[in-house]
């Protein structure tokens, strides 16, 4: 693969892990409300609870090809925050 082309897959690559930090943040703090709201049905907590796990496993993954791809390209590439 050609290096313009790894780089953009890789800048591809982080701007997807960094949201999906973000979506699963927002997951772990639903589910944590939902945990401290008493008032809140079970059924309505292992529906946040399976929401948290598909996020942190989806997350993870992201991880792992963006790790890859940064190993390939040998550098991480600037990339803007928006």
């Amino acid at each position: 693969m050609a290096q313009p082309e790894l780089e953009r897959l890789t800048v591809d690559a982080i701007r997807e892990y960094r949201a999906s930090v973000a979506i699963a943040e927002t997951a772990r703090l639903d589910r944590l409300a939902a945990e401290a709201d008493a008032n809140c049905c079970p059924d309505r907590r292992a529906e946040l609870e399976r929401m948290h796990q598909c996020a942190q496993t989806d997350h993870h993954a992201r991880q792992l090809v963006l790790n890859d791809l940064i190993d390939r390209l040998g550098y991480v590439p600037k990339v803007s925050a928006g």
